[in-house]
């Protein structure tokens, strides 16, 4: 066979890998494969005349090479994604909890609403009966009203004072009474 040899390589000049770097190659990635491939032939070559099926049993083990760059990434990558499979499990769990808790946060928010109104309804009634009551025996019967004695008339309101939220204010509110002591 013919090599042919370009005229301007300098044969001094090192090669861009070693010659053995083909079978570096094979090692990495067949691993301990090609060892045991290996081990066998050298048993098969040293037997002496013929073949001899247990030879290469008798050959010491050969330790396996380290791992090679790929099958470190391949480990990596394994383990990236049991961490992304675990990471994406604990995200489910998380939106399926937030749903349920974002409903129930609804459903108190439309309970509160709907008490709202019905207390403003309330006051409204309240303050309707009690602007209607005219006198202070009239407002000390019902049990929405309490008479204000500065402005001499009745307000909704309880044995506590006027109702929260009501725009009047009443420094002697008397509550089931026409007098101020009996708050």
């Amino acid at each position: 066979r013919r090599v042919l040899r370009s005229a301007n390589v300098d044969p001094a000049m090192p090669k861009p890998w070693p010659a053995s770097m083909p079978r570096l190659l094979l090692a990495l990635l067949l691993g301990p494969r090609l060892t045991e491939a290996t081990a066998r032939s050298r048993a098969l070559r040293a037997g002496a005349g013929g073949f001899h099926p247990t030879a290469w049993q008798d050959v010491p083990a050969v330790a396996p090479p380290p791992p090679s760059g790929i099958a470190l990434a391949s480990a990596g990558m394994a383990s990236a994604r049991q961490r992304i499979t675990q990471l994406s499990q604990r995200e489910d769990l998380l939106m399926t909890n937030f749903a349920q808790e974002a409903t129930t946060v609804e459903a108190l928010y439309n309970e509160a609403m709907k008490e709202e109104a019905s207390v403003a309804w309330n006051e409204r009634i309240a303050r309707m009966v009690c602007t209607a009551l005219e006198s202070c025996s009239e407002c000390a019967r019902s049990q929405l009203c309490g008479w204000c004695l500065v402005e001499g008339r009745c307000l909704p309101g309880d044995r506590f004072g006027l109702f929260a939220g009501s725009p009047e204010s009443c420094p002697a509110y008397s509550y089931s009474g026409c007098d101020p002591m009996s708050r």
